[in-house]
Formats: C-alpha cells, structure tokens, sequence
C-alpha cells in the first residue's frame, strides 16, 4: 500500500474528515505518482481514487497501481456518483487550489444530486499536504542519490561513479543532514570547477533544522 496514502489518511482522521478531493497538481502527483496534466485525487479511510480523462488512462493505471482509476468527462457526475456510492456528505477540498467559477461549478453539481437527501457540504482545507511533503521518505532520498549519480557520471569515467556511504547524519551548528556519498573519476576534459558544478543542484540537498 502506498504510505503517502496512508499518511494522508491518518491527518485526514486526525482533522475529522471523511472524504478530501485533491486538485493541486504537486499533491496529486506527490500522493499517486500521476504525472498527467489532468486529474484528481478522491480519497477516504477505504478508498483511493485517481479520476482523469480518456487520455491518461493507460498512462494512470502504469503511475498510479495504488490507485482506482476513474474516466471524467466534462462535469462532476463521477464525483457525485462516488459520493452517493459511499455515502458521503461532506467533501473537504484543497480551497487555495481552486478558483471561484470552479466552486460554483462543484456547489451546483452536488446541489443536484444530495446524498440521501442531504446536499453535500463543501469544506475547505489549506496545507493538507505541505508537512508531509517537508518530509522526505526513502524513495524520495533515493532519487536524490540517483540525480546526483547520473550528473556525475556526464563528467566521470564510465564506470567509476559508485556510492560508498548512505543514509549518513552529518551534524552542524542549526542543520542536520542525511547524507550519501558518491564519488568518481574525472575525466581528463574536465576539471575541478567542472566537478563542483555538476553536484551543485539543490535537489541533492536534504535535512533538517535542529530543535533547541
């Protein structure tokens, strides 16, 4: 199971909500992988669901396996359908993301089909994924070890970049980091400037500052 949904199941019992529709696209690529242009994420204690359009089908269901795949069509039927389907009658939703004629679009759609004769109440969230994000797990350290090993080897002899330490705590004065090291030989072309820049990009930097 994939524990980004687990974690954001946990905050959403946390916060007493029982159903989130996750519109932004840096969350629903965060929580499902999904890299598509068009989606969204609805999400409840039992389910897990990736709705987006006839053109991501394939390329949702190879993403995003943790996830039912929904097709959307112009309007919310699909969201209003899955509502009913899971008795569900208040929707939390991402309100830094949407705009007002998306809200008034969403507001009629539930309006015209209440769940159990109760219109479905809209309630907006703010930073539901911003701390979990903050936090990075080992796919996401992994990855910064692989930029940093694939920019190395453009200026290293085949072969020669390895990583010799992982997960490693480096303390300094207001910071901790985690740190893996990667080395390798420069090629004869290249020099020491060279070698600074090539490791120079921020997605290699991961930590934490200290709690005093």
């Amino acid at each position: 199971m994939n524990t980004r949904v687990q974690a954001i199941r946990s905050d959403l019992r946390a916060s007493d909500i029982d159903a989130i529709l996750i519109s932004a696209a840096e969350n629903r690529r965060y929580l499902s992988g999904f890299s598509g242009s068009n989606g969204y994420l609805f999400i409840t204690q039992s389910q897990a669901i990736l709705a987006t359009d006839f053109r991501y089908i394939e390329q949702s269901k190879q993403e995003s396996p943790d996830f039912e795949i929904v097709r959307i069509g112009a309007g919310f039927e699909w969201l209003t359908d899955l509502l009913n389907a899971s008795r569900i009658n208040a929707l939390s939703f991402e309100s830094d993301n949407i705009t007002v004629a998306f809200h008034e679009r969403l507001t009629k759609a539930l309006s015209e089909k209440p769940v159990d004769g109760q219109v479905v109440t809209l309630e907006p969230v703010t930073g539901i994924c911003d701390k979990l994000r903050m936090e990075k797990d080992e796919s996401e350290l992994t990855m910064c070890t692989d930029v940093d090993r694939n920019d190395k080897s453009r200026i290293c002899e085949p072969g020669s970049v390895k990583v010799i330490g992982r997960r490693q705590i480096e303390m300094y004065s207001r910071l901790i980091h985690t740190v893996d090291h990667v080395i390798g030989t420069l090629r004869a072309e290249f020099d020491a400037f060279d070698a600074f820049l090539s490791h120079a990009w921020a997605v290699t930097v991961t930590g934490a500052p200290k709690k005093w």
